[in-house]
């Protein structure tokens, strides 16, 4: 017989099946450790994300130049921003890369200049003595009546605090609908790429009393808010 000693065949197949059990077991760490990694990042491109769409926001020092039907105005973003209404919408700083320029990069507006310098100086006025506009008494370029109350409807501008005085019973209600739509639409929680159905709002505000979809059409007819992947769907100015 020979001397030393050997394994034995039932040996060598134990020591593979534990090789193959670490080799499987090291296999699964690594891919948990693959999945941890791969969820960490995108909760930080989620956050650079996040941190993007708030740069978006501008600064109310920023200067923004204007061409409004021809003429060029000059103004600080945060004289147009003061309220709630389109043109705070549309300057906001989240949505200018989607307004139209001129050759000269300035933002276009198609309106009458005469009656947005009006818009602009009331802005202005406001901006020194922190009294809001009461549009009813601003005095409007000759033959240019009309065309300023359509111009203040289109951008919500009507809705000064004189305009609500009188408002009673059906009034307010109405009123009190509105500003609630607009809230739930401008909640952070609303997805920017698809809006709020109309069925979702009227449930979250039954019981108001106004038709929730009268209401929806009428702020959508003011410029208030407007319609999203489809006619269901809205988003706020």
């Amino acid at each position: 017989m020979a001397g030393g000693s050997s394994d034995s065949p039932g040996e060598t197949c134990d020591f593979s099946k534990v090789s193959a059990c670490i080799k499987r077991a090291l296999e699964k760490e690594e891919q948990a450790i693959g999945n941890k990694r791969a969820a960490l990042d995108a909760e930080q491109a989620a956050l650079r994300a996040e941190k993007a769409a708030m740069g978006l926001v501008g600064a109310d020092d920023d200067i923004l130049e204007l061409n409004v039907g021809g003429r060029c105005f000059i103004t600080k973003r945060g004289t147009l921003t003061q309220g709630d209404h389109v043109l705070s919408g549309m300057f906001s700083g989240r949505w200018e890369g989607s307004l139209r320029k001129d050759a000269m990069g300035r933002f276009f507006l198609d309106f009458d200049p005469d009656c947005f310098e009006v818009v602009l100086h009331e802005f202005r006025k406001q901006q020194i003595s922190g009294v809001p506009p009461r549009w009813a008494c601003v005095s409007w370029p000759a033959n240019k009546k009309e065309y300023a109350r359509c111009l203040l409807s289109f951008l919500a501008l009507h809705r000064d605090t004189s305009a609500h005085k009188g408002e009673t019973g059906a009034g307010k209600s109405t009123s009190s609908v509105r500003q609630a739509i607009l809230a739930l639409l401008r909640d952070d929680s609303v997805d920017p790429s698809q809006g709020l159905a109309a069925d979702a709002i009227a449930a979250k505000l039954s019981g108001m009393g106004p038709d929730i979809k009268a209401c929806l059409k009428d702020l959508v007819a003011h410029g208030e808010i407007f319609n999203s992947i489809d006619e269901s769907h809205f988003l706020a100015v």
